[in-house]
């Protein structure tokens, strides 16, 4: 198996060397056991400890004479490899095909304190990611690496950080800079135009700028001239107002 950063305690590995010589914890969820049922090829199997706590737990109900639970997948091929090892004083209840009833093997049960798997029966497998293996965060085996995912983590902080340090304008809580003065606060500070008689505001700052004429008069055209009665009134007002005397 390839190296991975996970390491089984000390006792763990004690106790698997003087009871279970045959099998290997490599990683949390994931052991292996040495298949000699074949004797002229002897693999390594791989299995979840989670699934051999389920076995014991099975195997103490069939010692107990309790067949009302059902066999979990995967017991009695567990139970023909694990038996087949005679340098180990525990051993599984297995079914007799001749006999057609459980048999009791004259070996122990294996109870939790004589192998704890209740830290390994909620371990869950880890997949792998092959982008995150070639960048170096995971191990062949898929584990992240912690000290690596903190180091990029802080390294990130300290560039954004000095991207803050350096900045001019403060952040919004957006993340997007903003100027002096705040988007709300640019209506209340603008400059306020003069308006008319029924307040309504004219010159640069009128909402209106550069309106057509919106006279509602007829034209009324004559040949090729055309005249705007309005306009021919206003000029014959100031024509009037031109004639009348003037005081010295």
């Amino acid at each position: 198996m390839p190296k991975v950063d996970w390491k089984a305690p000390r006792s763990l590995i004690n106790n698997l060397k003087s009871n279970f010589p045959f099998i290997f914890a490599g990683e949390p969820a994931l052991w292996s056991i040495r298949d000699i049922t074949n004797p002229n090829r002897p693999v390594s199997r791989r299995f979840a400890p989670a699934l051999m706590h389920v076995y014991n737990q099975f195997d103490a109900y069939l010692r107990n004479h309790d067949y009302s639970h059902p066999a979990p997948i995967g017991y009695s091929e567990f139970a023909r490899v694990f038996n087949a090892h005679d340098d180990t004083p525990y051993g599984y209840t297995y079914w007799d095909e001749s006999s057609n009833s459980w048999i009791i093997p004259d070996r122990k049960h294996i109870s939790n304190d004589d192998l704890n798997l209740l830290d390994y029966a909620m371990a869950v497998p880890s997949t792998r990611n092959r982008a995150l293996i070639d960048l170096g965060v995971a191990d062949a085996n898929g584990h992240i690496k912690d000290r690596m995912v903190i180091g990029m983590a802080r390294a990130l902080d300290a560039m954004t950080r000095k991207e803050r340090e350096l900045s001019p304008f403060p952040r919004g809580r957006n993340g997007f800079r903003r100027g002096r003065n705040k988007p709300y606060d640019r209506v209340d500070k603008r400059r306020e135009g003069s308006t008319n008689g029924n307040g309504t505001p004219v010159g640069p700052q009128s909402p209106i700028i550069n309106s057509p004429s919106t006279s509602t008069a007829p034209t009324l055209m004559s040949g090729n001239v055309v005249s705007n009665p309005t306009a021919t009134n206003e000029i014959m007002t100031t024509k009037k107002l031109s004639l009348l005397p003037q005081r010295d």
